[in-house]
Formats: structure tokens, C-alpha cells, sequence
């Protein structure tokens, strides 16, 4: 008598597993740059909301509130590179420095391969106590590996 099994034989077993690695070969580069963009996206939707926070800081409380790079989240660094991190700090001073009574947020580095640079080499964002920006208006960009994936444009009426 003839007795049918059922299951899967090694052939058919290997064909699969060549077929799944030959898929996941294809979508690997595809899903690395999808993650990349979306961190990128998400290191400018958060210094908008940084920027938007600090505005209703400064009308709340009456008084400048700075939001700068930083890279120990104690001073202001003087370069125009956003990916370190920033902190947003009272400045009622004008120091562009903070004291530490005075701090308000940090956000940490955004990630390797991120850069988010000001275009104009604004080093540091005041919003006044009505609420408006002082200076120009302000362009950030986030790039991977050299490819602009995000851009935060913000006019003097602090206008993300």
C-alpha cells in the first residue's frame, strides 16, 4: 500500500530560505533608509516643539527664553550644528548662556549618521517676551549622510 507523508522535503525547505533571503537582500537597504528619513523627520518635529514650547515659555513667564546647541548641556557651543543636542534655557540676561536655575529642557543628540545645521550659522534661537523671534528667519536642516530628508523654517514671529 501506498502511504502519502506530508511535510516538507530539504529541497523544498532550501528553496523557501533562498527565496526569503533574496527578499530580505532586496529590502534591507530599502527598510535602512526608511528608518533613517524618520529619525531625521523626527529630530526636526522635535526642536519644533522645543521651539513652540519655548515661546509660550516666554510669553507665560515674561521673559527671553534661548534655545542653543549644546554639547554638555551646561554652555551654548558657538557652532551652527544642531545634532549634539540643545538646551532651552530663561535669559532674561541676554547672556546667551545658561545658569542652572534657569534651564528649562534638553534634548540629547539625535543619533549617528543625523546632522541638523542652521543655514544662516545662527548659533542660538531668542524668543522674546511677546513672543516673537529676535533676528532673521531661521532654517535648519537635517541630512543623512548628505542628503537633505527635513527642513524647519521658522519667520521672526517665531512661526514654525
Amino acid at each position: 500500500m501506498y502511504r502519502r507523508t506530508s511535510g516538507f522535503s530539504l529541497i523544498e525547505l532550501m528553496t523557501v530560505l533562498a527565496v526569503i533571503a533574496i527578499l530580505a537582500g532586496m529590502a534591507g537597504p530599502a527598510l535602512a533608509r526608511t528608518v533613517e528619513r524618520l529619525r531625521a523627520r523626527a529630530a526636526v518635529s522635535q526642536l519644533a516643539n522645543d521651539i513652540a514650547s519655548a515661546r509660550m515659555t516666554a510669553v507665560a513667564r515674561n521673559e527671553a527664553v534661548t534655545l542653543c546647541p549644546s554639547v554638555d548641556f551646561r554652555r551654548c557651543t558657538d557652532r551652527p550644528d544642531w545634532s549634539s543636542g540643545w538646551i532651552v534655557f530663561l535669559d532674561g540676561s541676554r547672556s546667551r548662556q545658561p545658569a542652572p536655575r534657569d534651564m528649562l529642557a534638553t534634548h540629547e543628540a539625535i543619533g549617528h549618521g543625523i546632522r541638523l545645521s542652521a543655514s544662516t550659522g545662527r548659533t542660538y534661537i531668542r524668543l522674546q517676551p511677546g513672543g516673537w523671534a529676535s533676528g532673521t528667519n531661521l532654517s535648519i536642516r537635517s541630512c543623512a549622510d548628505d542628503r537633505g530628508i527635513a527642513r524647519l523654517v521658522m519667520n521672526n514671529a517665531a512661526r514654525v
